[in-house]
């Protein structure tokens, strides 16, 4: 297993997030240590061959980022990503061991969430600066894995819209979802990004829905 696979959730290990565990990690959530918990789940498949959401993945990675850099996550994406975007106002929860949650427990209000957005369409570059190298963001939001066909298709942490054959729409559109409804909608072509904050507990793909009916999808 590499970070690509982590980056990407294909990590080969039994992680029914979106099944049996109802689309929340809880059986990670009440454990004692969330670290552990992901480590010693059971692999069933080669990594890198199957993609399956999975929060355990993304924390791992805040796990190995506080290893590599000396620093909480929030700390460093502070530094590197908040401060230089204007981002003041945000919360981001840790598990019982200090390690900022990877998965979830990010909150930013909608002008911040579109910061985030229009960093992605300018390639990472903001003010002038690059903060994010453009590469990565090529490489970040092409499709490695056809997911849920309700969703599309997975790069890495990014969603690649797909139509009813499995292809990427034209034009092509990039997205990040979050638990109730969250969402940053990326069109390159169209110079457009388009976020929703709400609290759809029941109904997580309104937006989702919404936003394909705007595009004439």
């Amino acid at each position: 297993m590499t970070i690509e696979h982590l980056l990407t959730m294909a990590p080969g290990w039994d992680w029914p997030e979106m099944g049996d565990w109802g689309g929340r990690p809880f059986p990670m959530i009440n454990s004692m240590n969330w670290v552990r918990f992901v480590l010693n789940r059971p692999m069933i498949h080669k990594p890198g061959t199957r993609m399956y959401y999975d929060s355990g993945s993304s924390h791992l990675l805040s796990a190995i980022l506080q290893q590599a850099t000396g620093l909480k996550t929030s700390a460093y994406a502070e530094q590197h990503l908040f401060h230089p975007l204007g981002i003041e106002r945000y919360r981001w929860y840790a598990d019982s061991k200090g390690i900022v949650i990877g998965g979830f427990g990010l909150e930013v209000v909608g002008p911040d969430l579109a910061k985030l957005g229009l960093l992605a369409l300018r390639n990472g570059q903001w003010n002038g600066k690059q903060l994010v190298p453009s590469a990565w963001i090529e490489a970040t939001t092409d499709p490695r894995h056809h997911t849920y066909d309700l969703i599309g298709s997975y790069a890495s942490h990014w969603w690649v819209m797909a139509d009813e054959r499995r292809r990427p729409v034209f034009p092509r559109i990039y997205f990040a979802m979050g638990y109730g409804g969250q969402y940053i909608f990326v069109v390159p072509d169209l110079d457009l990004v388009v976020t929703f904050a709400s609290t759809l507990y029941k109904s997580t793909f309104l937006p989702m829905r919404l936003f394909r009916e705007m595009m004439e999808l």
